[in-house]
């Protein structure tokens, strides 16, 4: 029994003539917005609101900024806008103590007597000294 395979799954489905239904509301509604305001108020009023929005509901619909929808892309500029963004460093004791001089002279004695014939230098010597765990 042979089964169909669904493709193209990450494509919305167009519902509305060339469009999606996210894009039919991202313009439909401002349209409409504009449609109702001139109801109600002078035509050159209604033009100096309504053009942000109109341009603005056409890039929500529209604009792909790195592939990314306008959509996504300016909720996570939103989300970056009010994030953290202050580390404060806390120096950990235990990586500093590694790289004391003592520990280093132990550390080297106890290489020495591992491997008589390799002699370590840099990082090398550091690497090794990490793999065999004599760090703390």
């Amino acid at each position: 029994m042979k089964y169909q395979i669904p493709q193209f799954i990450e494509m919305e489905a167009k519902i509305v003539g060339p469009f999606t239904l996210k894009q039919f509301g991202y313009i439909v509604i401002p349209f409409a917005f504009g449609f109702f305001l001139s109801l109600f108020l002078k035509f050159t009023t209604v033009i100096i609101f309504t053009m942000p929005v109109f341009i603005l509901s056409l890039a929500l619909a529209f604009l792909k900024i790195n592939e990314i929808p306008f959509p996504k892309y300016l909720i996570g500029l939103v989300k970056f806008s009010f994030q953290h963004k202050i580390y404060i460093f806390k120096k950990d004791k235990e990586i500093f103590e590694m790289f004391n001089t003592k520990k280093l002279e132990e550390i080297e004695g106890i290489l020495k007597k591992d491997k008589k014939d390799e002699p370590k230098l840099g990082l090398d010597k550091m690497a090794s000294l990490i793999q065999i765990g004599h760090h703390k």
